[in-house]
């Protein structure tokens, strides 16, 4: 990457984590961002964060522009899937640095890994939504994590960050989209420092450990997700607003996720129950995975 070109992507960064800052000073979710002072200010940083809705990425640009406060901003390069993204999406994100890649396709995988890699010898952050997809699933805080970053970190003197991204909803059935989040909490984990021998397999476990206790204690701290805390089970209540979130942030006004395509992407939670993330109401009423081949009431399978 040129000077003017990393330039350029910082620039649009910074100006990203201000606008934020200008839209959210106005709106009615609060903001708390926490642990800032664990993220290493000498070297470059891998960030791995929990992916849960379409306002992660602009939300990543507020967090970047809070840690330049006790940090030297670097350039972020945030591996981004566009098979899922129209082009006007996939604009915003080229524009402001992003590593395009095609999750279905291995070729198109590897060489993101590799510009990342380059990226990342050049002294710049890079992120990864290590989930691949959102994780929409009721009970469990994260889905399992793909070994690539740990690959990449493995290659650079650098630190792994995992950053939980929480958002605290509202517990009411809503209309639109913008009523669900109450809010935003990022909060920073300890960073790990990898070796050219860590096993990236156990890496990734490890790091989905990390992510999926932290999010564990800000929904106890925030008396969010009992259900999964206690019994694993929803009330018929519980379960009404969950899936009304749920086909809201799916069909929100600046992106449309597919559920069935998105399953693709996941790997499998356990051999027990295979790929699991959304939940739905089955054509018998019953509160269940969905699954490639589900019957459910109001889904429309597009892909």
């Amino acid at each position: 990457m040129s000077n003017f070109q990393n330039k350029f992507n910082q620039n649009i960064q910074s100006a990203m984590g201000k606008a934020m800052k200008v839209v959210t000073a106005s709106g009615e979710i609060s903001y708390d961002f926490r642990n800032l002072e664990k993220v290493p200010t000498d070297i470059p940083c891998v960030f791995v964060v929990n992916h849960s809705n379409m306002h992660d990425y602009p939300n990543l640009m507020m967090v970047l522009s809070e840690l330049s406060s006790i940090r030297k901003r670097r350039c972020v390069t945030t591996l981004v899937a566009h098979d899922s993204l129209d082009t006007v999406n996939k604009a915003i994100f080229s524009i402001s640095g992003a590593e395009l890649i095609d999750r279905f396709d291995k070729v198109s995988a590897r060489i993101g890994q590799n510009n990342l890699v380059s990226k990342l010898k050049q002294g710049n952050d890079i992120l990864f939504f290590g989930e691949g997809t959102w994780n929409l699933h009721p009970y469990e805080p994260m889905q399992k994590i793909r070994k690539g970053f740990a690959n990449v970190a493995s290659t650079a003197e650098c630190a792994v960050v995992p950053i939980v991204f929480e958002y605290v909803e509202n517990k009411d059935i809503c209309q639109k989209e913008s009523e669900i989040y109450k809010a935003f909490i990022a909060s920073v984990c300890s960073p790990i420092y990898l070796k050219d021998s860590s096993d990236a397999l156990e890496v990734s476990s490890y790091v989905r450990k990390i992510l999926a206790d932290e999010r564990r204690k800000l929904w106890k701290e925030t008396r969010t997700h009992q259900a999964s805390l206690d019994e694993r089970k929803f009330t018929i209540r519980e379960e009404d607003v969950y899936l009304n979130h749920v086909e809201l942030k799916k069909n929100a006004s600046a992106f449309s996720y597919d559920s069935i395509y998105e399953l693709g992407v996941l790997l499998p939670l356990d051999e027990t129950r295979g790929i699991e993330n959304e939940y739905i109401r089955d054509e018998n009423g019953l509160f269940v995975p969905l699954k490639q081949d589900s019957k459910v009431l109001g889904l429309k399978k597009e892909k």
